[in-house]
């Protein structure tokens, strides 16, 4: 099975968290190439995964939690959501 399908079959709050983690990593990834060249070539892999890591995994929240924000948004426009509709 290839990647884009087995991403197609997941839930929209547990597809945004990999897209928002995938996301995350690639530019902390580039941020800490970049910081690692200028700073000490020779170390410059360290910062991929110094600054890479950290933004993978505020990626992954950010992206949950717009998962949540869509699932909330649809459940509230189909109506199935009456306790989300309901105001008290």
């Amino acid at each position: 099975m290839s990647f884009i399908v087995e991403i197609k079959a997941l839930s929209i709050v547990q597809r945004c968290a990999v897209v928002g983690l995938l996301i995350g990593a690639a530019v902390g990834g580039v941020v800490g190439l970049v910081v690692g060249v200028d700073v000490h070539a020779a170390t410059a892999w360290f910062a991929i995964l110094e600054l890479g890591t950290p933004a993978s995994a505020v990626g992954g929240v950010v992206g949950g939690l717009v998962g949540w924000g869509m699932r909330l948004r649809a459940l509230r426009r189909t109506g199935r959501g009456n306790a989300l509709n309901r105001r008290t």
